[in-house]
């Protein structure tokens, strides 16, 4: 039987102001095991430009979880060696970069660094190839040499890009040449066409 009685106004105040409380979605937090099994894969960046024709990934303020999920998934597909990402200002591994790099984690050794740019000179001074990826570069990721040398690829934030002190950093900066309207691309598909370049390019110079 409906009730003729006015709703209480006070109270459905109460109900809306709490209404984004109940709503709100925090990210799980990362198991013990999960943890243990991620520091056993942690390693200096030293170890990775130590491994015979390294390539890497270095994640430059890559905030947003599920971009990180879908780079480290390339990353494993194309054959990359090691990613690097700074202990600030960066997304961490957790549930969700997890479950979008779909089981990538398990695979991948990982690298903190205190910052990008020092670490982006220790790989020039190894004689890795640090490729920085910005969309409004003029030089084309197709004209490098990609195959034959140890190749760094280093992506940036979604929003800004490129830090400016990583960009001039690197050995190159490249974009990739696009037929559309849109100026750029997300991070992570940037992450995976230029990836997946190295891996042919590579792929091409072992068979010759």
């Amino acid at each position: 039987m409906r009730s003729n009685s006015k709703p209480n106004v006070n109270e459905c105040r109460f109900k809306l102001s709490r209404w984004p409380v109940w709503t709100a979605r925090r990210e799980p937090k990362v198991t013990r095991g999960a943890r243990l099994r991620l520091s056993a894969r942690d390693r200096s960046l030293e170890s990775l430009l130590e491994k015979k024709h390294p390539f890497l990934l270095v994640c430059d303020g890559v905030t947003d979880p599920r971009n990180l999920g879908a780079m480290l998934r390339s990353a494993d597909g194309a054959g990359v060696t090691g990613v690097v990402v700074p202990r600030h200002r960066s997304a961490r591994i957790s549930p969700t970069v997890t479950k979008t790099a779909a089981g990538a984690i398990e695979y991948l050794t990982f690298s903190d660094v205190g910052g990008v740019p020092s670490a982006i000179d220790q790989m020039n001074k190894a004689g890795v190839l640090t490729v920085g990826l910005a969309g409004e570069s003029k030089d084309s990721l197709y004209d490098l040499d990609l195959g034959s040398v140890p190749v760094a690829l280093i992506v940036g934030g979604e929003e800004k890009g490129l830090a400016t002190l990583t960009r001039k950093r690197c050995a190159a900066v490249v974009s990739i040449p696009q037929l559309g309207k849109i100026s750029s691309l997300n991070a992570g598909v940037a992450v995976s066409i230029a990836a997946f370049e190295v891996a042919r390019q590579r792929r091409l110079h072992v068979d010759n």
